[in-house]
């Protein structure tokens, strides 16, 4: 159960962090980058 959980996380820490890379190289103005992280941390 708990390596179920650890595997999950670091699934999640991933998918956020390459989100975050791609908003940051992306041209979008800061309240639409700030409009995608938010909606990636729900």
């Amino acid at each position: 159960m708990i390596g179920n959980l650890k595997e999950k996380l670091a699934a999640t820490r991933e998918t956020f962090k390459e989100k975050f890379e791609e908003l940051l190289r992306s041209d979008k103005d800061r309240e639409e980058v700030l409009d995608k992280l938010a909606e990636s941390m729900i």
